[in-house]
């Protein structure tokens, strides 16, 4: 429910060379549909669009470059997987990759089945969780105050499609997630290094942050084990 400025600056970073260590690498962030508009934009959303948008941008990095990185993080990195079973990639980064809730069901019944009984449009409170533990950068983070039930439905559906199969992933990949991760059970992560089919795989376990780790706590600690980890395949 929110846009690319959440990883805005981290491409920014990431961009740029530092010293003759790291050259910069042309960066790509595409809108995915119904995101950074208006919450109703979301209903008609099916998992094709956003398939077919991340697809394109694909394809515009590999007319850049042989050498081609994904970064998924949330929802992205649940599209990210789905473009990793599919084709050749340098390497795979994903950053707090969703397939199921934390705390998936409420008294025994799956969050997913609970969605259709509510209103049609569901209104973020202050209460609800903002994904962000550094309390400064909750003040700065943009993104929906309310989600239609359609889009929900829609959302589930499109994470169980991208997120099923993933043993024909075999490029090298790396997770990041907190283990206080409110938003996507670190359990994720585990799963899917369990999952894919690469060899080269790994997990690096986040302590202070939430959810949106570009953002959050340790976002420089995870750009820098971002270009290491590029830099030395």
């Amino acid at each position: 429910t929110s846009s690319p400025r959440e990883l805005r600056f981290m491409a920014e970073r990431l961009s740029k060379p530092v010293g003759e260590y790291w050259p910069g690498a042309w960066c790509l962030g595409p809108q995915l549909p119904g995101h950074g508009t208006a919450p109703e934009d979301l209903n008609h959303i099916t998992s094709t669009d956003y398939l077919r948008t991340v697809s394109e941008a694909l394809n515009v990095l590999k007319e850049k470059s042989r050498q081609v990185f994904i970064i998924g993080q949330s929802f992205g990195g649940s599209l990210a997987l789905q473009l990793a079973k599919t084709h050749d990639l340098k390497g795979l980064v994903l950053m707090a990759p969703f397939i199921h809730m934390t705390d998936a069901t409420l008294m025994g019944i799956p969050k997913r089945s609970i969605v259709k009984l509510l209103p049609h449009t569901y209104r973020l409170s202050e209460n609800d969780e903002p994904g962000l533990a550094d309390p400064i950068a909750r003040t700065d983070h943009y993104c929906y105050d309310h989600i239609q039930v359609p889009a929900l439905k829609n959302f589930f559906e499109s994470v169980e499609e991208f997120t099923t199969n993933l043993n024909p992933i075999r490029c090298p990949t790396i997770l990041f997630h907190s283990i206080n991760d409110k938003t996507s059970d670190f359990h994720n992560s585990t799963k899917i290094i369990e999952c894919i089919g690469s060899d080269d795989r790994r997990l690096i376990a986040l302590q202070r942050s939430n959810h949106i780790l570009s953002l959050d706590y340790e976002h420089m600690k995870v750009e820098e084990e971002i270009r290491n980890w590029m830099k030395n395949l």
